[in-house]
């Protein structure tokens, strides 16, 4: 054994160690915080992690940053990032990733979500549990200037084939509780347009329309459970999003009310459907199809050849049914695991 590994075996688990993780080392494995000249390394983790975990890189799946502008949107979206970003490195080449993030859900919780990627070959060696571990160290001390009342939780993700990452979350007492499926939609030939009921019509929208569109979709979950509370930033978002194009929107107006869209755009020559909402009072009239079919139509007159959305895998809306009818078929399952502060 030397002295290196020695040393790390017998201070593992320190919360100086974590907490100071730039003077932190496990065998020749350094924590530290970004630089920034560490994107293209950290992407490259990011890849080869997928490929390794047989998930496709154009997944839209929170967990997977696939492109270059997936991880400038992730890094972009952290605060204090030389706190809640972990760059793990090994010898000068970046090797593992980490970072934190938290918000607020309807029903009082508050979730702090941190997300981790490691190549492969550094899975067997305990790297992993000391990333959980820095994350879980950091968490806390976010968690104090926060007033929680009793509700923090600790949130973390895997998908179905990332199989060390879902034992390791079993074995720190994390429980599965709800699932994200990802679908795509290739049939084209299949596809049948249809007209809206009578008293609904489509109506363009422009930027003045997008603040009653975030309230339509706060109302159409307020009852949701594990639905983030809706905040100005997630507003900025939405408006900045430089992939919105309103051309590809489709807005259903009731009596000179939005009540409902399907929205989407497209992401490297594909479509992605974003948003599918309807008001609780206008459902069980097949708008939500309708404009889903309209929405496909538009994206294959686009050139368009295959259209990825995501969706509760519990189906506990009947969405996932809508879209199964529609023709899209699951291409992985996302686990959302949480465990009590």
């Amino acid at each position: 054994m030397t002295l290196t590994r020695y040393l790390a075996t017998l201070l593992r688990g320190s919360s100086f160690l974590i907490v100071k993780y730039n003077n932190y080392m496990v065998n020749t494995i350094k924590f530290r915080s970004l630089d920034k000249q560490d994107y293209q390394e950290i992407l490259n983790v990011c890849l080869v992690s997928a490929k390794y975990d047989q998930v496709d890189s154009e997944s839209i799946l929170r967990s997977v940053i696939g492109s270059m502008d997936d991880l400038i949107k992730v890094i972009s979206s952290i605060k204090e990032k030389d706190n809640n970003i972990l760059v793990v490195e090994n010898e000068g080449d970046i090797v593992g990733f980490s970072y934190i993030k938290w918000w607020t859900e309807n029903d009082g919780i508050w979730l702090y979500l941190h997300l981790h990627y490691l190549l492969p070959e550094w899975r067997k060696d305990g790297v992993f549990g000391q990333m959980f571990e820095w994350a879980e160290n950091r968490i806390r001390k976010i968690a104090i200037n926060h007033d929680i009342k009793g509700k923090g939780m600790f949130g973390s993700n895997a998908i179905s084939t990332e199989v060390e990452k879902t034992k390791l979350l079993f074995d720190t007492g994390y429980k599965q509780v709800f699932s994200r499926v990802e679908m795509v939609f290739t049939d084209f030939n299949n596809l049948q347009d249809k007209n809206l009921p009578a008293d609904y019509i489509l109506k363009p929208v422009n930027s003045k329309h997008f603040r009653v569109m975030l309230k339509v979709l706060e109302k159409a979950y307020l009852t949701r459970e594990h639905t983030a509370i809706y905040t100005e930033e997630d507003y900025e978002e939405f408006v900045n999003n430089p992939n919105n194009d309103l051309s590809l929107w489709y807005v259903v107006w009731h009596q000179n009310e939005i009540i409902g869209y399907v929205l989407s755009e497209i992401r490297n020559g594909a479509g992605v459907i974003t948003e599918v909402v309807i008001d609780e009072k206008h459902r069980r009239r097949g708008l939500a199809r309708i404009l889903t079919i309209k929405n496909l139509l538009n994206l294959q007159k686009r050139g368009v050849k295959k259209v990825y959305l995501d969706t509760n895998g519990e189906d506990v809306s009947g969405a996932r049914s809508m879209y199964e009818k529609i023709g899209f078929k699951k291409t992985i399952t996302d686990y959302r695991y949480r465990k009590q502060m």
